[in-house]
């Protein structure tokens, strides 16, 4: 079962992402994502391929560490969950140091097509409980709708990977090429274009000491010139690359219409 197979993986990621140092490690942000599901819905079958799916496409994304089904449930255990959210606190957050958490639901209707499947993903901010974006499984490309969980869960992804835009590393330099660890399974084609970006000062408020998220200053640019599935190959043409840069795509922004801040110290921002 899908379950048995990701929770180790989840558990190693979250061991990583806890002994990640500040910024040092690639930069890449990340946000610890809890996912649950809708109460309302009643077939536990279904509700269950449907929350692997969900759980699925957002650990392949690589933006997000999940939390397990079975810590999330110990919180809840004597907590309903809207009452929960609806009262604005940063509990959860405090237990599990989430940034957000995934509300899962779907609908299926029955068109001239066939059955039609559709998963959503309502990712709340667990600090205010308000909404911070809606993502879904919809796609205007998919010439056959989703009729299964697996198969809109395929679709999530394609739609998780576009709103949340991975950050990279430079593993590689060599003269004016270099290499980077984003490849065609991260949707990376030859032609694309990307940002070679460092972070700026970190400013700390003056009045309640906070420490805000650092701007995302460019660098320099490339753009590839070949891809493997987990590489790309890249010329580099603006500014200079060195080993360990963190890259971006080139003009994809995060959904997300405010500051949430990323595991290991990094901030990533609708503007940069």
């Amino acid at each position: 079962m899908l379950r048995s197979i990701l929770s180790p993986l989840l558990v190693l990621s979250l061991f990583f992402a806890a002994a990640a140092p500040s910024v040092a490690q690639e930069g890449k942000v990340l946000y610890k994502l809890g996912l649950v599901l809708d109460k309302g819905k009643k077939d536990r079958e279904i509700a269950e391929d449907v929350l692997n799916a969900a759980t699925r496409a957002f650990f392949e994304s690589k933006r997000f560490t999940l939390v397990e089904r079975s810590q999330l449930d110990a919180v809840f255990t004597e907590k309903d969950l809207q009452g929960f959210l609806g009262k604005g606190n940063k509990e959860l957050s405090d237990v599990l140091g989430l940034d957000m958490l995934g509300i899962v639901a779907y609908t299926t209707e029955q068109t001239s097509a066939g059955t039609l499947f559709t998963i959503e993903v309502r990712l709340v901010d667990v600090k205010t409980g308000g909404i911070l974006a809606t993502l879904t499984s919809e796609r205007s490309d998919y010439l056959t709708p989703p009729s299964a969980p697996r198969v809109a869960g395929k679709a999530l992804f394609q739609n998780i990977r576009e709103a949340f835009p991975p950050f990279g590393s430079v593993v590689k330099v060599s003269g004016k090429n270099v290499i980077v660890d984003l490849g065609s399974e991260s949707g990376v084609k030859k032609g694309d274009a990307f940002e070679i970006v460092q972070e700026g000062e970190q400013i700390i408020h003056p009045k309640t000491g906070e420490v805000l998220s650092a701007e995302m200053i460019v660098i320099g640019e490339l753009k590839v010139i070949s891809t493997s599935p987990q590489l790309a190959t890249c010329k580099v043409t603006r500014g200079d690359s060195a080993l360990g840069s963190i890259v971006r795509f080139k003009g994809r922004n995060s959904i997300l219409n405010k500051t949430i801040r990323g595991i290991g110290g990094v901030w990533d921002r609708v503007k940069h």
